[in-house]
């Protein structure tokens, strides 16, 4: 059968779908009153110290706020501009399930907020979708940890659909107020995926899964070939033409599940395609054949799970006296 890609572009084109707009959540404070500070905005000259701080569970909300409002599109392409974000320590690391573990500012700046940031304006095809707004579902604060569950609105306007996810997050902060350690689950992402392909299925008018997966890939990987020409030239070339590059993305990967972000995938390269404009040198190879030690096959799953973190497990099992 022929893949009718056209179709399911000219059908979100003309979709018309009306958006939520992004606004900042607002919930009732937590905890005793505390002293006020900036949340996520130290002063150029602050030093983190080297012992953990103690915040007040209001300052905790707060700065934890302050990220998620910072997450939500237009306010994370400002993040993703400022290269890098002052919301994030210097020596960040952070984890997401679906992913990979990310090391540095300038990388997590990139990643938590660049990523994202482009994908409203349903300039290329992804399944991935732009975060408009957010609130909390779950929320616990203590000393310089955080354990919170937010729901986010995602706009996939590629299939036409608007998709809550909730994603649970353990963060701690240095004595800046700023991120210093994120560990991300991104719940029940196998059903979201799901339903993106449901979505993509209406506008196809098939309920046949082949048809819908394969329409989806050909599109996806025209998006990436398309990026890796314009940016990945010369030494950071990674296919020799369009036609290598479709090919391989469609016959010689697998499309992937929701898990696989961070595998040998389609799915994977869809991901770090919308971060080589930042930085062709370090991206490029994300995109490419290698998968540039971001879309590989090098992990197991009890190699995955049973890997500690957090780089001070102790702080993890603190109780409270």
């Amino acid at each position: 059968m022929k893949l009718n890609c056209g179709l399911l572009a000219a059908a979100v084109a003309w979709s018309g779908l009306a958006l939520a707009t992004p606004q900042d959540a607002k919930a009732p404070p937590v905890g005793p009153p505390s002293p006020p500070i900036t949340p996520g905005k130290p002063s150029a000259n602050c030093t983190p110290s080297s012992q953990n701080p103690t915040f007040s569970q209001q300052q905790l909300y707060q700065l934890t706020s302050n990220f998620w409002n910072n997450f939500m599109y237009p306010k994370n392409c400002a993040q993703s501009q400022s290269i890098n974000s002052t919301l994030l320590s210097q020596n960040i690391q952070g984890r997401i399930d679906l992913t990979r573990t990310f090391v540095g500012q300038e990388l997590n700046t990139e990643y938590l907020f660049g990523l994202f940031c482009n994908l409203q304006s349903g300039s290329s095809f992804n399944v991935l979708g732009a975060p408009l707004n957010w609130t909390f579902t779950e929320f616990v604060g203590y000393g310089n940890l955080v354990s919170n569950t937010v729901l986010v609105y995602f706009n996939i306007s590629s299939v036409g659909l608007v998709s809550p996810v909730s994603i649970q997050t353990y963060i701690s902060f240095d004595s800046c107020g700023r991120i210093s350690q994120y560990d991300a689950v991104f719940k029940w992402m196998d059903w979201q995926f799901q339903t993106v392909f449901a979505a993509g299925a209406a506008l196809l008018g098939t309920t046949n899964a082949t048809v819908v997966q394969d329409t989806l890939a050909e599109l996806l990987a025209s998006n990436i070939c398309g990026v890796a020409q314009q940016y990945c030239t010369g030494s950071l070339q990674q296919y020799s033409s369009v036609e290598e590059c479709m090919g391989f993305l469609t016959q010689q990967v697998p499309f992937g599940e929701a898990w696989q972000l961070g595998m040998d995938t389609l799915v994977c390269r869809d991901m770090h395609v919308n971060m080589v404009p930042y930085r062709p040198t370090v991206h490029c190879s994300h995109i490419g054949p290698t998968g540039g030690g971001m879309c590989t096959n090098d992990r197991t799953y009890a190699s995955f799970v049973s890997n500690p973190f957090f780089s001070d497990q102790s702080a993890l099992l603190q109780i409270p006296s």
